[in-house]
C-alpha cells in the first residue's frame, strides 16, 4: 500500500527537515506496523487483510528535539475488501491535524511545529483568545 502524505504534513513538516517523520498503519485497530516514508509518500506492506468491512487506520509522528515525539496526523477509513485487487486510498480530508495538541493551548501540534507559530507544541505558555504579553507570540 501506498499513500501520499497530506500536504499539511508536507507543506509544514517536511520543509523543516530538522526531525523525524514516521507514520504506521493498523487494520482494524490492531498492531500498528511501520511505513515507510520516501519524499511525498508513505508505504507498507500489509498481509492477512479479512475480507469484508476492515478500517484502516493511518498515524504520523513528528520527533523534533526538544519536544520529542509528537502525533501530528491521523485518517481512519472503512473499506470493503473483496477477493482479489482492491483499490483503497486517502485524500487529505480524512487526516485530522488538530486533534493532537500536547500542551492543550488550542492550537494543535502540528500548527506550532510551523517555524512561523513561534510557539512551543508542549508549553502552554498562551491559549487562544486570551493575551499574556511577555510570554509568547502567536503568529509573525
Amino acid at each position: 500500500m501506498s499513500f501520499q502524505l497530506p500536504d499539511s504534513i508536507f507543506g509544514t513538516i517536511l520543509s523543516q527537515g530538522a526531525g523525524t517523520l514516521t507514520a504506521t498503519i493498523s487494520v482494524n485497530g490492531g498492531t500498528p506496523q511501520p511505513m515507510t516514508i520516501a519524499g511525498t509518500t508513505a508505504s507498507a506492506t500489509v498481509t492477512n487483510i479479512p475480507a469484508g468491512s476492515t478500517t484502516f487506520t493511518i498515524l504520523f509522528t513528528y520527533d523534533l528535539a526538544p519536544y520529542g515525539p509528537l502525533e501530528i496526523a491521523r485518517a481512519e477509513k472503512t473499506f470493503t475488501i473483496t477477493t482479489g485487487t482492491n483499490l483503497i486510498g486517502f485524500s487529505d480530508s480524512n487526516y485530522d491535524t488538530t486533534a493532537f495538541d500536547a500542551d492543550g493551548d488550542g492550537l494543535s501540534n502540528i500548527a506550532e511545529l510551523d517555524v512561523n507559530s513561534k510557539t512551543s507544541p508542549v508549553v502552554a505558555l498562551c491559549k487562544i483568545g486570551t493575551t499574556q504579553l511577555g510570554q509568547c507570540e502567536l503568529g509573525s
